[in-house]
């Protein structure tokens, strides 16, 4: 597993010169050369250790660095002292008060890009015998990035926690995870403003045997998780067509391997509660779903069909990225990646558990078997109280609605076409509002609903059921071709038009 704090630092591992040691206290230099100290340093002198009744105390020199020789980077020490044992072996901790120290380049750059950090601190703990970092914790407060000095925020998060641990288990085996938080976060644009409580994302993998990558205990576990979470998330713009969105989100992907046939078993379940609208349309806030759910599994391909297929888009992508490369080397390798697309695509099976929405009136969910090499899906939709959802639509007072027309295409005119002014746009929304039925989007399964399969929905709840299908561009329902073009299923008044959502 790629180690979640050094992807969120921008920072690597590095092998500086040293001293001949004993062969301990080389083995824990070598450790601290190879994860802890950053790349960008040249040391002046060898990094040195002195064994303690405690531990160890690392001996920093002072250094410059390599992209700069004119900054200095200063000298500083840390202690390692003993921690629990990690499977019958030595382990040691130690912390880092500085970003400074985890990586100079990284505090000099927030430096000069107007980023503020008001604090950083790291912890890890080590195995020196098996070559292991087995945890990792970094921490700060404040993280500002303003346009420049006394300017207004763009970005602030109030503070970060990252962690990455092995804990150990039973023989050879490790259970490894990886944890982001990020609180009170603040993204100020002069177009958008978004506001996140907090985010987390994990990975996680509760049982694997120690390999010498990160990969290799991915393959080797039956299970890995990934996860996202959100809470409070809201976003404001004169963009968008309310107020103010409010929602709180969750975004899982677990990967279950059949460890005897190595095929995975791939789900992705995403879903978006606690919707909330701000919008002087008090109607419209109300009729918006409070909730979203995407849920898909995805069966029959093997970890090693991925790794084939992301070798040869990463060989495509470095093709394109060399000047001159001959357009017939890139034809080849375009093909490579489309022969592997097609032969994962025709091994794997797609099942959509559910693409649902939901408010407390009405509620429709989606499910079934997705064919993508065929283009093609086999299911049913359920829907719960559809007139609440799509209401019925009533008669249009012709002539109210031709006056509304008029005066709205008047003072349009006279206001030289100007469609922002106040008075145009109060005569367009009377005008929309006097030749709207009121019809609802899903009015074209109207004649469906009437002899559908009554069912209960996942709450209890009446509904009907149809059975859904897609073939050959053509949507069927309850084996009846939709024809959305025909005047059985969509209005005929000019003035009105109903545009089914449902692809």
């Amino acid at each position: 597993m790629k180690k979640t704090l050094y992807a969120f630092l921008m920072c690597s591992a590095a092998v500086v010169p040293a001293f001949a040691q004993t062969e301990t206290e080389q083995a824990v230099l070598d450790l601290i050369k190879e994860k802890v100290l950053p790349t960008e340093v040249t040391y002046t002198d060898p990094v040195s250790i002195k064994t303690t009744s405690a531990g160890y105390v690392i001996n920093i020199p002072e250094g410059t660095l390599k992209a700069d020789n004119n900054v200095k980077v200063p000298a500083y020490a840390f202690v390692l002292s003993k921690d629990a044992s990690f499977k019958n072996t030595d382990q040691y901790k130690f912390a880092l008060n500085s970003l400074e120290s985890y990586s100079p380049v990284l505090k000099q750059m927030l430096d000069s890009q107007n980023v503020k950090l008001e604090s950083f601190t790291y912890e890890g703990k080590m195995v020196p015998a098996l070559k292991l970092i087995t945890s990792q914790i970094a921490q700060g407060k404040n993280f500002v990035v303003q346009e420049g000095p006394d300017t207004s925020e763009i970005i602030r998060v109030g503070s970060f926690l990252v962690k990455d641990t092995l804990d150990s288990l039973s023989g050879n085996s490790v259970k490894a995870e990886g944890d982001i938080t990020l609180k009170d976060i603040l993204i100020n644009h002069p177009f958008l403003q978004i506001t996140v409580n907090q985010l987390d994302t994990q990975v996680s993998i509760p049982e694997t045997t120690l390999g010498n990558t990160d990969l290799d205990q991915v393959l080797n576990a039956s299970e890995v998780k990934f996860g996202i979470q959100m809470k409070n998330l809201k976003a404001k713009s004169f963009f968008l067509p309310v107020q103010e969105v409010g929602l709180d989100s969750s975004f899982d992907i677990t990967f279950k391997q059949d460890m005897s046939t190595k095929i995975v078993d791939m789900n992705i379940d995403w879903t978006a509660s606690n919707i909330g609208i701000v919008s002087p349309d008090i109607e419209l806030a109300s009729k918006l779903p409070t909730s979203l759910n995407f849920d898909m599994n995805l069966k029959g391909f093997t970890y090693a069909d991925l790794k084939s297929l992301g070798e040869s888009q990463n060989h495509l992508n470095e093709a394109r990225s060399v000047p001159f490369t001959r357009p017939e080397a890139l034809k080849v390798l375009e093909n490579e990646v489309q022969t592997k697309t097609n032969e994962l695509m025709a091994k794997t099976n797609f099942f959509l558990n559910n693409l649902s929405l939901r408010s407390n009136d009405y509620a429709v969910a989606l499910r079934g078997a997705v064919y993508p090499q065929s283009e093609a899906f086999t299911g049913t939709l359920t829907i719960t109280n559809f007139d609440a959802l799509s209401p019925a639509p009533k008669a249009i007072d012709k002539q109210a609605c031709q006056a509304a027309t008029e005066a709205w295409s008047r003072l349009l005119i006279q206001k030289s076409g100007n469609e922002g002014d106040p008075e145009v746009r109060e005569a367009s929304a009377k005008a929309t509002a006097a030749c709207d039925d009121g019809a609802g989007f899903l009015e074209f399964l109207r004649p469906y609903v009437a002899k559908a399969k009554e069912v209960k929905d996942d709450t209890g709840k009446p509904a009907v059921q149809l059975a859904v299908e897609f073939k050959n561009g053509v949507w069927y329902v309850d084996g009846q071709e939709v024809d959305f073009d025909s005047e059985t299923q969509e209005k005929t008044d000019e003035t009105t038009r109903t545009t089914p959502l449902i692809p």
